[in-house]
């Protein structure tokens, strides 16, 4: 799952705060900050990020109306809360599937009639392909492991066209199941990625 919002540092509820008496025309104020994690105060009127202040280094921050002798310039920079125990970013990202992955999940799509079929399973874990002869599958790509794929095989043509399937396809025995051969038949045909090879998990035979 993708974080969402702004990331401060990792040290757990921390803050940092400052004030000073300005100097005559002083604008350039020595303060250590996260940027985009400070707040400024002029005599007790909060100021506006780029329009009243520019802090950008981390180091310094800078009025851009010059103070007066005296004014009271107050920062405060702030930290991260988490809970321990709680996922990092990078953890997040690396146990959960971010939204923009999980486009073509349970997406059908079909598949192109060819000499060899080719299958990018990143534009959906359900192809459809209708046969006007006897094909060749190729490995499909973009596979992910632990995961469902279906192929729904359509006897188009004459019929009685035949599937060779990719090393990567695994069957009992090495034995693929046998298409239904009648002309316009519908075999859906399952299989579980294991992170090597897409293993057989079920077939529904000539659908009505």
């Amino acid at each position: 799952m993708s974080y969402i919002g702004q990331k401060p540092s990792e040290t757990p509820g921390t803050y940092n705060r400052q004030s000073w008496l300005a100097a005559e025309g002083q604008t350039v104020f020595t303060f250590t900050y996260q940027p985009g994690f400070l707040d400024v105060w002029l005599n007790g009127s909060k100021l506006v990020p780029v329009t009243d202040f520019t802090a950008t280094d981390g180091t310094s921050f800078t009025l851009l109306t010059s103070a007066v002798l005296n004014d009271e310039v107050q920062a405060v920079s702030f930290g991260s809360y988490f809970v321990p125990g709680a996922y990092t970013q990078a953890q997040s990202d690396a146990r959960y599937m971010s939204i923009s992955a999980q486009t073509g999940l349970q997406t059908q799509q079909t598949l192109v009639d060819a000499t060899t079929v080719t299958w990018d399973a990143a534009n959906g874990t359900y192809g459809k392909l209708t046969l006007t002869a006897s094909r060749t599958l190729a490995a499909p790509t973009n596979l992910v492991t632990g995961r469902l794929y279906g192929l729904e095989v359509i006897q188009g043509g004459s019929g009685s066209n035949t599937i060779t399937w990719n090393a990567l396809f695994k069957f009992p025995g090495g034995t693929p199941p046998v298409l239904t051969t009648a002309i316009g038949a519908r075999d859906k045909v399952w299989f579980y990625y294991n992170g090597t090879t897409l293993d057989f998990n079920g077939v529904y035979a000539n659908l009505a």
